[in-house]
């Protein structure tokens, strides 16, 4: 892996969305998959990361708590933290964002918007990841 690229954790139980968000985001940037919220702490303590990207429903910890979880980390407290989910339910919305979520994306959604959306939150709008 190239030093430079910039690290995303990405956390999903879904082994097929891990699997779609490595490859949809592995060519730009240094991705590491979580398969729940207590794996994802495990990569947090050794790692750190540029942006997260959760899923909100985890088990043993889920994505709400995750969220909490990477806010309290001196590390990681002011990087990006986005939420996916199935649900587009005002209620999880607000309850990502007072864990501290600092955007949401609904399931299902492909590789073009992904790379999109990952790029305007690391790189501002318009940017592409090879500028510095």
């Amino acid at each position: 892996m190239n030093s430079s690229m910039k690290k995303i954790l990405f956390a999903d139980d879904s082994p097929s969305m891990r699997l779609f968000a490595s490859l949809s985001l592995s060519d730009e940037f240094e991705v590491d998959t979580a398969c729940d919220g207590e794996d994802a702490l495990k990569y947090l303590k050794s790692k750190d990361y540029d942006l997260f990207i959760v899923d909100v429903y985890m088990p043993k910890i889920d994505g709400i708590n995750l969220v909490k979880k990477i806010r309290e980390n001196e590390n990681s407290k002011f990087k990006p933290v986005v939420i996916i989910s199935t649900e587009a339910d005002e209620n999880l919305f607000t309850k990502g964002r007072d864990a501290g979520a600092t955007g949401w994306i609904v399931k299902p959604f492909d590789k073009d918007y992904l790379l999109k959306t990952v790029k305007h939150i690391l790189f501002g709008k318009g940017r592409k990841s090879d500028e510095k």
